[in-house]
């Protein structure tokens, strides 16, 4: 008799847990994907323009979206890092020394 308590109660038990990591590695895949956009916009510093806009698409579906402007001093980057229904923002200052030191060209 309690058993058939028990097997749904573990079914239950079992498919939240699977949720939890699903979320989890949903956020995790958004804040990789916006890493992505960092590193491109760091490495594709425009020489002539002050401001460079550029969505990240692969397979067909949007995985990050990049904003840089160029400031005073230095740079600034906001990358959107996008998965299923989940966006995770990154913005970083870098100035042109921190930038030449570890080979990005102004």
């Amino acid at each position: 008799m309690k058993l058939k308590f028990i097997i749904p109660f573990l079914f239950i038990v079992i498919l939240s847990a699977q949720e939890e990591t699903t979320f989890e590695d949903d956020i995790d895949r958004a804040f990789i994907h916006a890493k992505k956009g960092l590193y491109f916009a760091l490495g594709n510093i425009p020489i002539t323009k002050n401001s460079l806009s550029q969505d990240l698409i692969d397979n067909d579906v949007l995985i990050a979206s990049v904003k840089l402007s160029k400031e005073t001093n230095g740079v600034k980057v906001t990358s959107t890092g996008i998965y299923k229904t989940y966006s995770v923002d990154l913005t970083v200052y870098r100035s042109y020394d921190s930038l030449e030191k570890e080979g990005y060209r102004r």
